[in-house]
């Protein structure tokens, strides 16, 4: 999975100052994803639809995260090189703090596509399959 977003920080990361802004992008190799979608069927129209409620959403990183930060430290190459080496190498405390973050949303964005498709779309019972 490669993810890229717009970033901007200025504060402490791994007891050290952190600042920057910019593109960023997260290379995730080996991901699983859970998601539970809780719903209800409704009926319109003589139709059943699902009509999703809510979500949750899990995950588990088999493999390894890379993280780029581009304009970190504002353009400061040695700065920005030492960061990086200290979040690539600690990948899994950096994704333990910061991943829900970024899991939800994409979470949120997964489920409105589904809600939107659902809402949209009835239920064909197996005898009309």
């Amino acid at each position: 999975m490669e993810v890229t977003f717009n970033y901007k920080t200025d504060g402490t990361l791994f007891s050290k100052p952190i600042e920057g802004e910019g593109p960023a992008e997260v290379q995730i190799k080996n991901i699983q994803m859970y998601m539970n979608m809780h719903f209800e069927i409704i009926e319109k129209d003589g139709n059943k639809y699902f009509d999703l409620k809510d979500f949750d959403i899990s995950y588990n990183i088999r493999g390894m995260a890379e993280f780029t930060f581009s304009n970190l430290y504002y353009g400061d190459k040695e700065q920005s090189d030492t960061m990086h080496s200290l979040i690539n190498e600690n990948w899994k405390d950096f994704i333990a703090e910061f991943g829900m973050f970024f899991f939800s949303e994409f979470g949120a964005s997964l489920f409105k596509v589904f809600k939107d498709y659902d809402l949209d779309t009835p239920i064909r019972s197996s005898s009309s399959c």
